[in-house]
């Protein structure tokens, strides 16, 4: 059954002692509640700074609410304000910020705005807060609440405090889900490329006919269902690890010249990088998304000519492969 979160507006009066009020009072009291899907979060790719769930929350009921003696106004949430205009959810690498159009116009809290007294919050002002959960940090999946208080309206006296959950003192649960996790199967490839005549070769650049294909194999687990985890390949020059050309260097062992190897995936030639998983590594490419399960890449590979003349013997190259799953 689908779930709604249930968002109260609670107003919270406080009362001096002594009889006398505080400067700003907040009379008219009343409750709204809200509704909207709970967040659940596929962090996918995801960076400091990304917006993981957003929502602008609709009042089902609004009220009008008083402010006497007030001023000036301050929507703000709880806390210390930390990295992209967030406040701390409790949730690693997770924070919370909002924005409230009918209220302080454009920008994130906190926001002021100067009022006439008494001020009146009307319904027109109520409508369509918005609050968004933003990755500050490194995030880890796993089943959480938010807390219960989330912002509140103040005017240095009494303040309307919103609450967001699904019921009046319970906390919204926040999902966030696991990606695959993968392991090679295949940690060393034998490729034979046979015997390859002479005259298969015309001049630079010309090769010899595509072998069998032979694939990378991996086997991933531990992801939630319908998350899937990006595998990145990076395959290096063992005899040469600076090479970043398209062609595989022959190994030390070799005794044919004039040529090198090409690796394929489809009809893409790989070109070599530096033996590393870091994003963005030179010439690392994409193999594909995955889930739990086993994942292939398919490979192929051929001799092609590299210098004017060809020289016969045997035609051998080492190249490693790093994966990232990103």
């Amino acid at each position: 059954m689908k779930k709604l979160i249930q968002i109260f507006l609670g107003i919270l009066i406080v009362a001096c002692s002594s009889g006398v009020h505080a400067a700003c009072l907040i009379s008219g009291v009343g409750s709204m509640w809200l509704t909207s899907a709970p967040p659940v979060i596929d962090p996918g790719n995801s960076q400091p700074g990304t917006v993981l769930f957003s929502s602008v929350l609709t009042p089902a009921n609004r009220t009008t609410i008083l402010f006497k003696g007030c001023t000036q106004l301050t929507a703000t949430g709880t806390g210390a304000k930390g990295p992209y205009n967030t406040f701390s959810t409790g949730i690693p690498g997770v924070g919370v910020r909002f924005s409230w159009p009918g209220f302080g116009g454009a920008g994130y809290f906190p926001v002021t705005r100067n009022v006439s007294d008494p001020y009146t919050l009307d319904p027109a002002y109520l409508s369509n807060p918005t609050f968004e959960l933003v990755q500050t940090d490194t995030i880890k999946p796993g089943n959480y609440s938010l807390g219960q208080l989330v912002f509140g309206v103040s005017g240095g006296g009494d303040v309307a405090y919103f609450y967001i959950g699904q019921g009046i003192n319970s906390n919204l649960p926040v999902v966030i889900k696991q990606r695959p996790t993968c392991g090679v199967t295949t940690p060393s490839i034998q490729v034979p490329l046979g015997s390859v005549p002479l005259k298969s070769f015309s001049g630079v650049g010309s090769t010899s006919p595509i072998q069998p294909s032979f694939n990378i194999a991996l086997s991933c687990a531990g992801g939630s269902d319908g998350v899937v985890t990006s595998v990145y390949t990076t395959l290096t020059d063992q005899t040469n690890p600076a090479n970043e050309s398209n062609t595989l260097s022959l190994s030390a062992s070799s005794t044919a010249s004039g040529i090198g190897i090409q690796v394929l995936n489809g009809n893409n030639v790989i070109s070599y990088g530096p033996d590393s998983a870091v994003v963005g590594n030179p010439n690392q490419w994409l193999a594909g998304s995955t889930g739990n399960g086993a994942f292939n890449i398919p490979l192929t590979a051929r001799y092609v000519q590299t210098a004017p003349n060809v020289t016969a013997g045997t035609a051998n190259g080492i190249a490693t492969f790093t994966m990232s799953y990103q």
